[in-house]
């Protein structure tokens, strides 16, 4: 089973393209494995708690996490940090400036992944080390805390006339990124 998380819009805007992606694996399979889809709000309060309850509801043997990042390329997220930084969708601050006070300072994906790994597109993938202190940040450290293998990828933000060729597109990289993820799980 995979727990796939996307997010809400936010900063005013109508569409998130995790949210979109996400919600187009819903009730689908990858390769034979059943997705499980959780749109989460841009809200500090509460977020690791919704995080938690589709982890503990579906039980994933993998959770891929997707946000929105750059226009021009996607990111497979390696690091994510202890912290965390700015207001909500509410305005409101995060609950603390450690995302777990008695946590490590940092975690990172175990996935084998290279960029060359997946194929052609018009937002090519990149290696980050640099999630952000905000939300996308905030589920891959809490993801990679679950002890179940977790993956994040920021996909370019959803441009105004681009959708057909962007869902074509990033469903592919997806999909791919699952494939690579049971890869590296078989040589871990």
């Amino acid at each position: 089973m995979i727990l796939m998380t996307g997010f809400l819009p936010f900063r005013g805007r109508s569409e998130n393209g995790s949210q979109l992606i996400a919600e187009s694996f819903r009730e689908e399979r990858i390769d034979g494995e059943a997705v499980e889809v959780e749109i989460l709000p841009v809200l500090w309060h509460g977020h690791q708690e919704r995080l938690q309850s589709a982890v503990k509801r579906c039980r994933p043997d993998l959770i891929l996490s997707l946000g929105e990042g750059s226009a021009d390329w996607s990111r497979f997220e390696r690091l994510a940090v202890n912290e965390a930084a700015g207001p909500d969708e509410e305005g409101r601050p995060p609950l603390s400036l450690k995302l777990d006070p008695e946590g490590p300072e940092e975690r990172r994906s175990s996935f084998p992944f290279h960029p060359s790994d997946f194929p052609q597109s018009r937002w090519p993938i990149r290696e980050s080390e640099d999630a952000g202190l905000y939300l996308c940040n905030a589920t891959f450290f809490h993801s990679l805390g679950t002890g179940i293998p977790s993956v994040f990828l920021h996909l370019p933000i959803l441009g105004e006339n681009e959708k057909g060729e962007y869902l074509e597109e990033l469903r592919q990289l997806v999909a791919t990124v699952v494939r690579q993820s049971r890869v590296g799980e078989q040589l871990a």
